[in-house]
């Protein structure tokens, strides 16, 4: 039986685009490789989050959609940066649940992460893809 071990190893995460993977310089014990991973979880872990919204994303899973759609609105235009891109598809996907009612997030969820694992997405577009996933499980009350 032959057996190929790689020195090598890289980090790939669904939120960053293929230009920017890492790879590991570490030492080579797998305690200094979980920090390595860990200090990237962490990194991951608020991607597409924006705090000045939530508060009123932690009461739009029971709450009052469209009371809690105008308050989204409403902070978004105070927003600059990242935070307003992201506040937009916060209120982008609020509005389509008021439209189309709360399982939208869910299909529209289990459609993203379809494409995404299909491996059909092409390269420009995961990182795009995948802040949206973000949002749509910040937004089902998910832990991100």
């Amino acid at each position: 039986m032959n057996c190929l071990l790689s020195t090598t190893l890289s980090l790939h995460t669904p939120h960053v685009s293929h230009t920017l993977w890492r790879s590991y310089q570490g030492a080579r014990s797998a305690e200094a490789f979980l920090e390595f991973l860990q200090s990237k979880i962490q990194a991951d872990a608020g991607f597409a989050k924006v705090d000045a919204l939530a508060d009123v994303v932690a009461g739009f899973v029971d709450g009052d959609h469209k009371a809690l759609l105008a308050k989204a609105t409403e902070t978004v235009t105070g927003l600059t940066g990242e935070d307003k891109t992201n506040g937009e598809l916060y209120v982008k996907y609020m509005a389509k649940v008021v439209e189309k009612g709360p399982e939208y997030l869910s299909n529209e969820h289990a459609r993203l992460d379809k494409m995404l694992g299909s491996g059909s997405v092409h390269a420009s577009k995961v990182e795009e893809m995948a802040r949206k996933t973000s949002v749509l499980s910040i937004l089902k009350g998910e832990d991100v």
